[in-house]
């Protein structure tokens, strides 16, 4: 994380050296990059939110994204494997309407369009499949 946020840095103050402001970046939910983040001087916690830190060469703020589509990733598979999760109104969210939701848009030929799949009900499968193809790498 320490690197990583010395490279972004690194990086801002060349692109700013040549005539480039980077006004924001975008990366995914992994560990480290939230360490980054908050090496940068961002705060990612529940209760804490700050998505800015001042560029190093200026007094400008860049801004960070998590990528949404990951972050939807990371939802479904906490949910899939809790099989339950909280909304904000303590409402329970459960997996199995969503495996109930596919299995009957399956059996009845019919999908509705939530774009529901069977690999996004068996994701643990495509998980599994990935980490052995970078394993063979």
């Amino acid at each position: 994380a320490e690197q990583k946020a010395g490279m972004v840095f690194e990086c801002l103050k060349k692109y700013f050296e040549v005539g480039i402001m980077v006004v924001s970046f975008t990366f995914d939910g992994a560990p480290t990059n939230i360490s980054m983040s908050n090496r940068l001087g961002c705060t990612m916690k529940h209760n804490q939110l700050k998505t800015t830190f001042q560029h190093p060469s200026c007094e400008e703020n860049v801004a960070v994204f998590l990528d949404p589509s990951h972050v939807v990733k990371l939802v479904r598979n906490t949910l899939g494997d809790k099989s339950s999760i909280s909304n904000g109104e303590n409402e329970l969210i459960e997996w199995r309407f969503f495996t109930q939701l596919h299995n009957l848009q399956e059996s009845e030929s019919f999908h509705l369009a939530n774009k529901l799949r069977k690999t996004h009900i068996e994701y643990k499968k495509n998980t599994y499949r990935i980490q052995e193809t970078q394993n063979e790498s």
